[in-house]
């Protein structure tokens, strides 16, 4: 296995020199799966913010397309966010019913525990 340097891409032991990241020649799919991007449009990044800022200053044809991708990154962040909620809730109510079915045991063995006692006392 070969050690990366600082301008090379390590990937299952090769190195590949690092590309200049060329933004002018992105597609909408690029713009959203682009980590900076998502860090801008989801986590209000304060360098990303600064860095696309200033990148869609110098390239405001490129304006619609940051827009529809920070639009679809949102859109896909807002869908995890409900499935999770979802997916949580539905945890929730598992775990809540399981409570309540050990308290309901909990009560039933404790009457049979008593008529027991009640009947050896007799």
């Amino acid at each position: 296995m070969r050690k990366s340097d600082p301008q090379s891409l390590f990937c299952i032991g090769e190195t590949f020199p690092l590309l200049p990241m060329d933004l002018s020649n992105y597609a909408v799919k690029d713009f959203i799966l682009n980590e900076s991007c998502q860090k801008w449009t989801l986590e209000r990044d304060v360098e990303a913010t600064v860095f696309w800022e200033n990148w869609l200053n110098a390239h405001p044809d490129k304006a619609e397309l940051i827009a529809e991708a920070r639009s679809t990154v949102e859109a896909i962040n807002e869908t995890i966010d409900k499935d999770l909620t979802s997916e949580c809730d539905h945890v929730w109510q598992m775990i809540t019913e399981s409570v309540h079915d050990l308290e309901r045991d909990a009560i039933i063995r404790n009457n049979v525990n008593n008529e027991l006692l009640k009947s050896t006392n007799l």
